[in-house]
């Protein structure tokens, strides 16, 4: 099967689609996935049909008993299987590492030879499998009939910014009257980090529900936000748990880009109109070449130094110099491509990535001098003279809202350019027309 056709229009030719018209065609990528779906509901079916189910009678301790010996004791399976589960914890969720997963890597470690801390959970019961099998194939058919035949009518959005801002007004209440809970004294931890993350991502999906174009530039701030996260949480993920498998670069992989590439495939879009996915699998993929290659060195502030080096010059080359940008990517033009009227294929993705270039460099940055950051902060709340304490912290407080005052006026403007990769990235504030 030809990849385009997987991620491009099913047809002789690459054109450009506007998505306002339905399509009545039907790809090899949908057809394969409902055919897949079929067979694995049916088997769901199947399966369900033929347990033997209690009945409302009075010969319930019966029933239960012949299924207890039958199926070998669910209950104790079910048991075993619910212990297993609570035992692995995403580390990812919580900053330190628990026994059961130290445990786990030393087994791995000497089965394999590579270390790893990446937790895995047991796989799941068949039956479940194909039941969330079943239901995902639902969402994924709603999508094509939404996306792909338009059975719905598409209708213009109008925008008021009354009911923006009272919607943004009234999820921040409703977060703060069922939301709120103690968390970690500490800066940067991860309830901070995901709440920042929700708050843009609602802010992603609302700026393009309400066609919000004046916001436009808060929302390439928020994207570089996010892409400064990557490098920033990934950096400390591989810096503190030393975990280079084969299995970690995988498993981020699939949680990047499963769901986009389902629905690439079943209403047939192409891949670059969820650029976001793009961008951060291959920021990911630059921190994990960043940290795997000679990590040894990451335990040396000098040699460190001339890997951050390395990589600011290597990201330099690639994306301030356009005939690299335009080049370098072009073996995966059949995966990054976009196919529009008024630029050639790999212009969408050097003008996104070129945007924040050097949002995950920073962020990596940020994550490398954290702990001294936290060190002082916990030196100066222990430190002794309140009087020191308060003008440090009016300093750093004024520091802040300064920036945030700059911050504000450059993203604010709108600059006038013609959308090229690589100039926006060096303005600060800077990112082209609205959507």
């Amino acid at each position: 099967m030809n990849l385009s056709h997987v991620f491009r229009r099913f047809a002789t030719e690459l054109a450009y689609d506007d998505h306002t018209n339905p399509h009545y065609d039907v790809t090899a990528g949908q057809l394969s996935f409902a055919f897949i779906w079929a067979w694995c509901t049916f088997l769901w079916l199947f399966r369900y049909a033929g347990k033997p189910h209690r009945e409302p009678n009075g010969n319930d301790d019966a029933v239960t008993r012949k299924e207890s010996n039958s199926n070998g004791s669910v209950k104790a399976d079910t048991e075993k299987v619910k212990q297993q589960q609570t035992s692995v914890v995403d580390i990812e969720k919580d900053d330190k590492i628990v026994d059961t997963n130290k445990v786990k890597s030393v087994v791995n470690e000497k089965e394999n030879g590579v270390k790893t801390f990446s937790s895995v959970r047991p796989p799941p019961p068949l039956d479940v499998f194909l039941k969330h099998v079943y239901i995902f194939g639902l969402l994924l058919f709603f999508f094509y009939l939404c996306d792909y035949r338009k059975v719905f009518p598409k209708l213009e959005r109008v925008y008021n910014r009354d009911e923006f801002l009272f919607a943004i007004f009234l999820l921040f209440l409703v977060a703060c009257a069922y939301t709120i809970r103690p968390t970690a004294d500490k800066i940067l931890n991860r309830d901070q980090t995901e709440e920042w993350k929700g708050w843009m991502q609602v802010l992603f999906v609302w700026y393009h529900v309400f066609a919000a174009k004046e916001w436009y530039n808060w929302i390439r701030v928020y994207i570089a936000a996010y892409v400064w996260m990557t490098g920033f949480g990934n950096f400390s993920f591989f810096w503190i748990r030393k975990d280079f498998s084969l299995w970690r670069f995988l498993k981020m992989q699939f949680r990047l880009n499963f769901l986009v590439t389902c629905i690439c495939v079943v209403t047939n879009n192409q891949y670059m109109l969820y650029y976001i996915c793009a961008m951060h699998s291959y920021w990911f993929i630059s921190v994990y070449v960043f940290m795997g290659v000679l990590k040894s060195w990451n335990t040396d502030s000098n040699k460190m130094t001339i890997k951050f080096v390395f990589y600011f010059i290597f990201n330099s080359i690639i994306f301030e110099i356009p005939v690299i940008t335009n080049n370098i990517f072009r073996p995966f033009q059949f995966l990054l491509g976009y196919t529009e009227p008024s630029y050639e294929p790999m212009h969408e993705w050097a003008f996104r990535a070129g945007l924040d270039h050097w949002a995950c460099f920073f962020g990596m940055l940020c994550a490398y001098n954290y702990p001294h950051f936290e060190n002082f902060i916990k030196n100066l709340e222990s430190g002794e003279g309140w009087k020191r304490k308060f003008c440090i912290k009016c300093v750093m407080v004024t520091t802040c809202c300064l920036a945030l005052v700059l911050c504000g006026n450059h993203a604010g403007k709108v600059c006038q350019t013609d959308g090229t990769a690589g100039v926006p990235g060096t303005v600060p504030g800077c990112y082209g027309q609205p959507e």
